[in-house]
């Protein structure tokens, strides 16, 4: 209680220097506040089930502080605290104090930015790139809630960013001929700390150079390395993880369509320095993309080609999200025999110790439900085939729709010669119906998202048949009633049925043998809410859902969830 009571002390000095000093524009406070609380209620179809808990309600109240210190032009000094007190702590006694951010950024000599602590980095889908889950990578109206605060406190942005601590720099070169400007960025983290860990310092470092030679032609080349920083441990075998990539790209225009042409293809390797025992993995890549839009008929197309070697390791590019390894929080153990409760939809959307902030070396083990073609994203080993893209908008914005569709396949095979192939297709449609009907101050857009993902595998022995089939979608609506006040509504449905082998790697990420993978099961989340926006960054929500999970030879469950969310950004 005492630590607590420092802490808020120094806080407030802090906030009140801040406002003794911000009439000179040198200090500023940003941030986000958050109120939520949770009522679930379990059901089941246990007989005598007497242990389990049929009501729980959680929440938490949480501000983050941050402290903006610009001491002259070329400086800039960021701290944030977060303050949380979970519900069920009373007179401070549930107050948790953590220091969620700091970081330094500046410019050297007008040329060079540096940032220090904290950063945020990516580079190209095949170096250095967070990719989001199929499940989760097109959240609706509102399982996008809950969705939307988790990535917040993981640092998942839209750009892919990975959040890291460390050092980045960067600076450009500009020519008066033959090209126009060398972008260069350098970076280096620590993943892990010798002293928390049987090892040595764990680093992550790489850059990129990108040579604009007009608004037609970029040339650039990535590197990345997860590699183990010798000295710092007595360890006497060290991680070695680099990657080298090259890519074009150029842009030009043929009458009224606009078209783009990519190219990235690189080499990895994967060992253990001085591990009598550890292969050397080394592989190739190549992938291909080539775009066209013509903006007059609002249509925008993508056709692409791509190549990944079964050995190619790319620890920044296939760390996955997800550690598909732990169980959720809310009704983690169910029954009388206190069975461990698999994740799902619903604790993917709301539960953020399901995720993880690190990279890691190898391939981690992935839930084959929700996605078993393209889990490690792009940068997914043993794949080759096609992609494509087609969009449609119409020019007065009143309806859009697109479709996608990835059909790949093993370039090996995996304890046979006969080859996996995966098949992706998804359609997404949306009307806005408030333009359709000339609605004045209101929205209203139905939307709907179906797509189904096929893993078939034929041969003459029995072993070498699998085949698993997983089906989707996701319906929402909504509606101004009036003013900033909505009512939204969301249908979302999970199925998969059949049977896969799947890879069991060792610690050096070599297949050592293979387990049956049989399900048919479908889950699905129901459910209606009202909104009421009382700024852009400021929301209150109040959500019902039902989440259903029915699963062959298993006990059936339903959760039913009441929430309400109130969200704040400054």
């Amino acid at each position: 209680m005492k630590t607590i009571i420092q802490k808020t002390i120094l806080l407030l000095l802090v906030v009140s220097s801040v406002e003794g000093w911000a009439q000179n524009d040198k200090f500023w406070i940003s941030g986000a506040a958050r109120n939520v609380m949770y009522g679930d209620r379990f059901e089941n179809q246990a007989e005598n089930d007497t242990t389990t808990p049929r009501n729980l309600q959680s929440g938490h109240t949480m501000v983050d502080l941050g402290v903006n210190i610009n001491p002259h032009e070329n400086v800039l000094i960021q701290g944030m605290v977060r303050i949380r007190n979970d519900y069920g702590g009373f007179w401070g006694s549930g107050v948790t104090f953590d220091v969620r951010q700091l970081n330094v950024k500046g410019i050297i000599s007008n040329v060079v930015k540096y940032q220090l602590g904290d950063i945020d980095y990516r580079m190209t889908p095949y170096t250095f790139y967070n990719n989001p889950s199929l499940v989760n990578r097109n959240p609706g109206n509102l399982t996008g809630v809950p969705l939307n605060q988790v990535q917040y406190d993981l640092f998942y942005f839209d750009n892919n960013t990975w959040r890291q601590q460390g050092a980045a720099a960067e600076f450009a070169l500009q020519f008066n001929q033959f090209v126009e400007e060398l972008e260069v960025n350098l970076f280096t983290t620590r993943i892990r700390s010798a002293l928390d860990h049987d090892g040595d310092d764990r680093l992550f470092s790489g850059g990129s150079a990108k040579l604009i030679q007009s608004d037609f032609v970029n040339i650039s080349t990535q590197y990345a390395n997860l590699w183990d920083y010798q000295g710092t441990s007595n360890n006497t075998e060290f991680l070695r993880n680099p990657v080298w990539t090259s890519s074009f790209e150029t842009a030009f225009k043929y009458k009224d369509i606009n078209f783009n042409a990519a190219l990235e293809t690189g080499r990895s390797q994967l060992t253990w320095v001085d591990d009598p025992e550890a292969p050397l993995l080394e592989d190739f890549f190549y992938d291909a993309q080539v775009k066209a839009e013509i903006p007059a008929y609002g249509l925008r197309m993508m056709v692409g080609y791509r190549d990944v070697g079964a050995d190619f390791r790319s620890a920044g590019a296939q760390s996955l999200q997800i550690n598909f390894n732990r169980n959720p929080r809310a009704y983690g153990n169910i029954g009388n025999a206190q069975n461990l409760r698999g994740l799902t939809m619903l604790d993917l959307y709301r539960d953020p110790s399901l995720y993880q902030m690190q990279i890691r070396e190898g391939l981690q083990a992935y839930d084959p439900r929700y996605d078993n073609a393209t889990p490690y994203g792009r940068a997914t080993p043993n794949r080759r085939g096609l992609n494509g893209i087609v969009n449609y908008e119409d020019l007065k914005k009143r309806w859009m729709i697109e479709g996608e569709t990835e059909i790949l396949r093993h370039v090996v095979g995996e304890g046979t010669e006969a080859l996996k192939q995966f098949i992706t297709n998804t359609v997404y449609a949306e009307l806005r119906l408030h333009e359709v009907l000339k609605m004045k101050d209101r929205k209203f857009v139905l939307s709907s998202r179906v797509g189904f993902q096929n893993t078939t595998r034929s041969g003459n022995q029995d072993y070498e048949s699998v085949d698993l089939a997983t089906q989707f979608q996701q319906h929402n609506l909504t509606l101004t009633l009036f003013g900033n006040f909505d009512f939204i509504a969301e249908w979302n449905t999970w199925q998969t049925q059949g049977m896969d082998l799947m890879a069991i790697r060792n610690s050096y990420s070599v297949i050592r043998n293979f387990s049956e993978f049989a399900i048919d099961y479908n889950e699905s989340i129901r459910g209606i809410g009202m909104q009421y926006r009382f700024t852009e960054k400021t929301n209150l929500h109040f959500l019902w859902q039902t989440f259903n999970w029915n699963e062959a030879d298993a006990d059936k469950y339903m959760i039913n969830t009441w929430t309400v969310f109130f969200t704040m950004n400054f």
